[in-house]
């Protein structure tokens, strides 16, 4: 009994610090982006239609935006840094 009990206790201290904790990234960097697009502009002709979506460069630390048309009246926006990996220069996030 007293051997099964140490078993257990073995098995159970081995899967505790067997665990690894991932790293994760904290150095994604913060930006404030205020961008105005009128979407009846040629410009953006892309987002005049259901599904349309346009790139949009905004300034650094950020990587560019992705805009996506929803609905007649939503859009949505995306950021461009890779979130996985931030600090590298060739990493995006690609439609």
């Amino acid at each position: 009994m007293k051997v099964k009990k140490l078993n257990i206790l073995l098995i159970t201290l081995l899967l505790l610090t067997s665990c690894v904790k991932e790293e994760s990234y904290k150095d994604i960097p913060y930006a404030n982006i205020n961008v105005t697009i009128y979407p009846d502009n040629t410009e953006y002709i892309e987002l005049n239609t259901i599904g349309g979506w346009v790139y949009l460069t905004a300034p650094s630390p950020s990587k560019g935006i992705i805009v996506y048309r929803i609905s007649s009246t939503h859009f949505k926006a995306y950021e461009r840094t890779c979130t996985f990996d931030p600090n590298d220069p060739n990493a995006r996030v690609v439609v």
